[in-house]
Formats: structure tokens, sequence, C-alpha cells
């Protein structure tokens, strides 16, 4: 059963979300080194997300006391899109916390920010992951959505440790 979670677009004044963002971020970075050398790692800190052109989702779930009484809100997923063209966007920095992990979360993040992008009239979007079996889960989700693979776009260059994919958007 998927929790119920709220998807919103990250507020960057606000430090608490920073603070659960840059440890999930974090996290990412951490999890992408285990797997693949550090020159085919393309996820982004906290400092490139802010200082750049994307736009950045976080999902949070209500956390409750031992009385059952929300007391806040816990950032357990975030993603962004990354402004390609006018056109072409890429979607960056999708990461579930490993305790949501195939609960369907990340489907739930990734259908948001798909239809984000064709409301807003984006035409492609595309994303680079990685081709070690631990990235399997996360490539199956991209293609059950309908991404195929591409080759490499934007800044990528072919690396036997990536696959670059795409989603067309148009009707």
């Amino acid at each position: 059963m998927i929790p119920e979670i709220d998807i919103v677009i990250v507020d960057f004044s606000d430090d608490a979300v920073v603070e659960m963002l840059v440890e999930l971020l974090h996290a990412h970075r951490q999890d992408m080194l285990k797997y693949s050398p550090p020159e085919s790692v393309h996820a982004l800190g906290i400092d490139a997300i802010k200082s750049s052109n994307l736009t950045f989702w976080s999902a949070s779930i209500g956390m409750s006391n031992q009385l059952g009484r929300s007391t806040h809100r816990a950032i357990i997923a975030c993603a962004a899109l990354n402004m390609l063209s006018e056109q072409h966007v890429e979607l960056k920095s999708m990461k579930v916390s490993d305790a949501y992990l195939g609960q369907g979360i990340g489907r739930v993040l990734l259908n948001h920010v798909l239809a984000y992008a064709k409301r807003i009239g984006y035409q492609r979007v595309s994303l680079e992951t990685g081709t070690m079996p631990v990235f399997v889960p996360a490539r199956r989700l991209y293609e059950s959505a309908g991404f195929e693979q591409c080759a490499p776009f934007s800044n990528y260059v072919y690396d036997q440790n990536s696959v670059c994919m795409s989603l067309n958007l148009g009707d």
C-alpha cells in the first residue's frame, strides 16, 4: 500500500526542508558511488540544485508521535527537471529513501513530474541512469512509463556505466 504522500515544488528558503534534502541527496550520491566510478556519477548536490535552473520536487509523508498525532512531515523522495531547451527537459536526482523503496512511491513521483512536464508543454523528457544490476528496478520503472534507450544527450558522452533514456511527450 502506498502511503499518502504530498508532492510539492521545493521552497529552498525553508531550512528544515533543505536539511532533509541534503541528507537524501547525500545518500543518493553515496549510493551512486558504491556502484559507479566517480566520473560516471552525475547526481547533483544541493548547491547545484539551488543555483541552477531546475524545478525540484519533494515527496513527503506525515510523521506521527506515539499517540498517532501528526507531528511533522518527512521528505522521503525527490526529483528534478532540468530545462535543456524550450521543448526538452532532463529528469535529474530522482531518489526514494531506502526505507520506502518498493512501495510505489517512485512511480507516483515520476507520474507527477511527467504530468507537469506535459502540462508545461515540453515535448521530450530524457534521463541518464546506471547500467549495473542495481539500477535494473529504476530502468524498469522508466521503461514502464514509456522511456526508451537513446543516444547520449546534452553534455553526456558514451559511458559503459551509463544508459540514456528518453520519452516523447508529444501527442
